[in-house]
This record gives structure tokens, sequence and C-alpha cells, in this order.
């Protein structure tokens, strides 16, 4: 049960690091492109 708990904790905790790592991936691509390529291409996934 104890070992159940870990493993759970270990998938938030990488979770939260993949969360992290898009965002930042996202930051990197707005600082990288111009802020009109980036608007398109969210506007472009949302719809």
């Amino acid at each position: 049960m104890f070992r159940l708990g870990a493993e759970k904790i270990t998938f938030v905790r990488y979770s939260i690091k993949k969360s992290a790592f898009e965002s930042l991936a996202a930051l990197a691509k707005l600082y990288t492109k111009p802020p009109e390529y980036y608007l398109d291409d969210k506007i472009g996934v949302s719809l």
C-alpha cells in the first residue's frame, strides 16, 4: 500500500515537471518567433 502511494507521488511529480517543461517550451517559442506568429498558432490550435 505504501509503495503504491510512493509511485503515485512520483507520477504527480513527473506530471508537474512535464507541465513546467511545456510552459518553458511555450515561452521559448514566444521569444524565438514574432508575437503575431505565436498568437496565430495558438488561435489555430484552439479552433
